[in-house]
């Protein structure tokens, strides 16, 4: 049942499998789908109401600036959930929150620790979401601060989520942009 309080239209009940269903058509990722953020659109045939339509509002997150958090990659897909951005949401225990660039010593370094990004079809170059806790192992790991064990960090697409695990002066060492 849809109950409108002025413009904003809030769902009180809903078929999640037509809201699944409807997000597999138009290549919207079944785990961004969260009720509390659906919301449905208007729509007409003919000028009749139809059956509604849902539009799935992405999360929101920060930067490590404060700022709205930047797309990262498309090209792979990245992202917890595989939206382009490192948003870390309630499930993401690993907290993938560092937007990388990975290098050969880094796919190799996070391969020895059990972890094979190549599998998922990473290459040299890719721009990935990375695990704050496995970039500071490979930060830790480093020999100095030039060593490509060490991703490169685009800062405007890294979500603040990393600070709980990273210092801010540490991603910056490895900064692939500046702040925006």
């Amino acid at each position: 049942m849809i109950h409108h309080h002025g413009p904003v239209h809030h769902l009180e009940h809903f078929d999640l499998n037509e809201l699944e269903s409807h997000a597999i058509q138009h290549s919207i990722n079944p785990r961004n789908l969260n009720p509390s953020t659906a919301q449905p659109l208007p729509s007409t045939h003919n000028g009749q109401p139809s059956k509604p339509q849902w539009q799935v509002r992405p999360p929101t997150a920060d930067n490590i600036f404060k700022k709205p958090l930047a797309l990262h990659s498309t090209s792979p897909m990245t992202g917890f959930l595989r939206d382009g951005y490192c948003h870390v949401p309630a499930g993401d225990f690993g907290n993938h929150a560092v937007a990388a660039s990975v290098s050969k010593e880094f796919l190799d370094f996070t391969a020895s620790r059990g972890n094979d990004l190549r599998s998922a079809g990473l290459t040299p170059g890719c721009k990935w979401c990375l695990c704050a806790s496995r970039w500071k192992e490979a930060f830790l790991a480093r020999k100095n601060d030039t060593d490509p064990v060490v991703p490169k960090v685009w800062l405007n697409a890294t979500n603040e989520k990393a600070l709980g695990k990273v210092e801010l002066e540490e991603l910056k060492k490895f900064a692939a942009d500046k702040e925006e």
